[in-house]
């Protein structure tokens, strides 16, 4: 579940927020002050209001209680919840703020769109379908160089997570950096009318989350609604080596920065070269003929791009090239995302477990490859969620991907892991149906999997647990 942001700001007044989201005042009167929001009763801040929020799964209502016997200042509630209001209340109900909305989600938006216009925050939204999470916290990072700056806190980017970004920020703030993700229509269209940035940038579009979107033509519609929110004013960031970001952004009455990892011609920021460093990545960048040369910490050519990406986005909004650069460089790589670490006998673990899809998984591949050299590769790979009916397809193309990278071993896991073995042909390869199987075949086949010296990748969904 949400929860409030970390951040401190001057807090609001209860009718400031009934007038917001169209709500009505039940309890308290209209001075009384709130010093934050949360949407988790089990840890909110004396002071804080409690919005109940409903979901498939879950009701808050049902926790209005508990959160006002542990301080907070009172709940924004449902009107069709009626039946669930706590009753009496510690103190007496007249002491607790009580706002009741139509839509606690709709109005949790709404609440933050006017935080957001309030403080008159600037808002630099990032989609797509690959690596957004990193791109944002590398945008963030060269923002912050230059503004005060406040980010989505990992991927925390739904309609619930971008809120509470937004309502964490405080008034000296000058830029948000919001990921925005999705896994359904209209989900970033609802983001945007909640953000309103001024500045967007598509990473990639692929197959993904094909299950809410149909194909990957759903997902392109769905992410260009980030290029189609920007005003006359705005900036897109636009990525040329993908067709399909390059169609979103066809048409657009707001300025555009472009960029390119191929270096295609005409393109602002571009890379004419990289290699590969035992910790990091060496990458020359060309921004508008200033040339860059950044010592990264990040691996992989997917992170090559994502940091041209957010040098590309520094030089849309105007940061100086030696603080884009300063930036890219003290970044690390977060948990769980081709973050490399030491394994006994001089192994390497490359640690790419947050998610999966088929692009990730070939770019995963690959960065295996390019950092291995000529020493052993080993590749764990569980089950990539949420691919729809092509889904035993891009899994078969997965284990041919992972037998023309060269692996020494293959260990396939999951729903679909006998597929990925019959698309690795005749390399080794074992097959296991869950990660609690690969837990228990582990031990007994770590040592002779893979040699010392040798490399080790561990990638696949989210629900697969392999972290």
């Amino acid at each position: 579940m949400a929860e409030r942001g970390e951040r401190g700001h001057m807090g609001w007044s209860a009718g400031d927020v009934a007038a917001a989201t169209g709500g009505r005042l039940c309890g308290g009167g209209p001075d009384a002050w709130v010093a934050g929001v949360s949407t988790d009763s089990r840890r909110i801040a004396p002071g804080e209001l409690f919005w109940a929020l409903k979901g498939p799964r879950f009701d808050g209502h049902e926790f209005v209680g508990e959160a006002l016997r542990r301080g907070a200042a009172g709940a924004v509630v449902q009107q069709d919840a009626c039946g669930a209001h706590p009753g009496p209340l510690p103190g007496g109900a007249s002491r607790n703020v009580i706002i009741r909305v139509a839509d606690t989600l709709r109005a949790l938006g709404d609440f933050a769109a006017w935080h957001r216009r309030r403080i008159g925050l600037r808002v630099f939204g990032v989609t797509g379908s690959c690596g957004k999470t990193t791109t944002k916290d590398l945008v963030a990072a060269v923002l912050g160089r230059r503004w005060p700056t406040v980010a989505t806190r990992g991927n925390f980017n739904n309609l619930i997570g971008l809120p509470l970004t937004l309502l964490g920020a405080r008034p000296e703030d000058r830029w948000a950096v919001l990921e925005m993700g999705m896994n359904q229509p209209g989900e970033i269209r609802r983001l945007c009318e909640i953000a309103g940035p001024e500045a967007g940038l598509v990473t990639t579009v692929q197959p993904v989350h094909l299950e809410g979107l149909g194909d990957i033509e759903g997902v392109a519609a769905e992410k260009a609604a980030l290029f189609a929110a920007l005003p006359a004013s705005g900036v897109a960031v636009v990525n040329l080596d993908d067709p399909r970001v390059r169609a979103a952004a066809e048409g657009l009455a707001c300025r555009r920065v472009t960029w390119s990892l191929a270096g295609a011609a005409g393109a602002e920021a571009r890379c004419r070269r990289w290699e590969p460093r035992k910790d990091g990545t060496l990458a020359v960048f060309d921004l508008a003929g200033t040339v860059l040369e950044c010592r990264l910490r990040l691996v992989g050519v997917v992170n090559v791009a994502n940091a041209l990406a957010a040098a590309a986005a520094g030089l849309a909004v105007g940061v100086p090239a030696a603080e884009i650069r300063a930036a890219l460089e003290a970044a690390a790589p977060a948990p769980g995302r081709l973050r490399l670490a030491p394994l006994p006998g001089g192994r390497r673990l490359l640690d790419d477990t947050y998610n999966a899809n088929p692009a990730s998984m070939r770019a995963a591949l690959e960065t295996l490859a390019r950092w291995a050299g000529d020493r052993p590769r080993v590749a764990i790979l569980g089950t990539m969620f949420e691919l729809g009916a092509e889904a035993a397809a891009y899994h078969e193309a997965l284990g041919a991907a992972a037998a023309a990278a060269g692996l020494s071993h293959l260990v396939a896991v999951g729903e679909f892991a006998d597929r990925v073995a019959r698309g690795a042909g005749g390399m080794p390869c074992t097959a296991l149906e869950s990660t609690e199987a690969l837990l228990e075949w582990l031990p007994a086949h770590a040592a002779g999997l893979c040699p010392e010296g040798g490399f080790v990748l561990v990638k696949g969904s989210r629900g697969m647990g392999l972290e």
